[in-house]
């Protein structure tokens, strides 16, 4: 009876054990339905994003565009630039201008035989300048003389023993430059005796003046006797002075042009006795 009793028990008992644990996954099968995640709908771009994929293309397209239109700019830029530098007056190109040439003998009359001895300032540092001897125009003689680095010419100039008395042109040729002056020459035989009454010598004060420096002229005439003497300027203005020269023979005159000076090659024409010397000076 007992042991039958026991058996009923453990029946029963193993009957509870089981209808609890069908009760506990049937809860867990629900709870883990419950919690299973909801599936996410993605929203539908695909025409969105079509429409920004044609904006991209056409902003490329007006880069491009605008790139050829900088380009065209700037090539319209350089042609405005051409035209205006075109039609705008230009000034003329800063020439080299011609060397200007000064020439300083060592005096003004000589005999037949006797040579010339010139100094040349001015000329363009080693370069051939002519140096020509002119009787009524006509050259007499046409040679070379070569300056040196600072434009310097010297220079002798050989006068014939033949050469009959008279006027005579010596004349520098460099390039589009040209520089003369007037020699005399004295019959052969003749002497340069300042103190004879036949002899009438003019020499300036120094070879190269300046603004504002006073002009000096003096020389040997015949004693007591006028001297007149007119000073030229490169641009045609003419200073007049009268002296008369002393027991001795000599004589002096002074000039004080207008200021501002002409600059460039000037020269002295003086009388004495139906006499007249030419003498150059120069105005820097």
């Amino acid at each position: 009876m007992m042991k039958e009793y026991l058996i009923a028990i453990i029946g029963l008992s193993t009957l509870l054990l089981a209808a609890v644990a069908a009760y506990g996954v049937t809860t867990v099968s629900t709870e883990m339905q419950d919690n299973k995640p909801v599936p996410v709908t993605m929203p539908d771009y695909s025409d969105e994003l079509s429409a920004l994929s044609t904006q991209v293309a056409q902003i490329k397209s007006d880069v491009a565009s605008l790139n050829t239109i900088k380009t065209d700019i700037y090539k319209i830029q350089e042609k405005l630039i051409d035209l205006e530098k075109q039609n705008t007056p230009q000034a003329p190109p800063q020439a080299t201008a011609p060397s200007r040439l000064l020439m300083d003998l060592d005096k003004y009359e000589y005999l037949p035989g006797e040579t010339v001895k010139i100094i040349v300032t001015g000329a363009e540092p080693q370069k051939m300048t002519r140096v020509q001897f002119l009787d009524d125009g006509f050259i007499l003689l046409n040679n070379e003389a070569w300056s040196d680095s600072t434009g310097t010419i010297m220079y002798g100039l050989k006068l014939s023993n033949a050469l009959p008395a008279g006027t005579y042109e010596i004349r520098l040729v460099s390039d589009a430059s040209t520089e003369s002056q007037q020699i005399r020459v004295r019959a052969s035989g003749s002497t340069d005796n300042s103190n004879t009454a036949s002899s009438f010598t003019v020499q300036t004060g120094k070879s190269i003046y300046h603004n504002g420096e006073i002009i000096d002229v003096s020389g040997m005439g015949v004693p007591s006797t006028s001297v007149t003497a007119t000073l030229t300027s490169p641009t045609g203005k003419v200073y007049t002075a009268n002296t008369s020269t002393q027991s001795d023979g000599t004589y002096v005159l002074f000039y004080s042009p207008s200021q501002p000076y002409d600059h460039g090659k000037w020269y002295v024409t003086a009388s004495n006795d139906a006499k007249t010397v030419i003498v150059y000076l120069t105005v820097q």
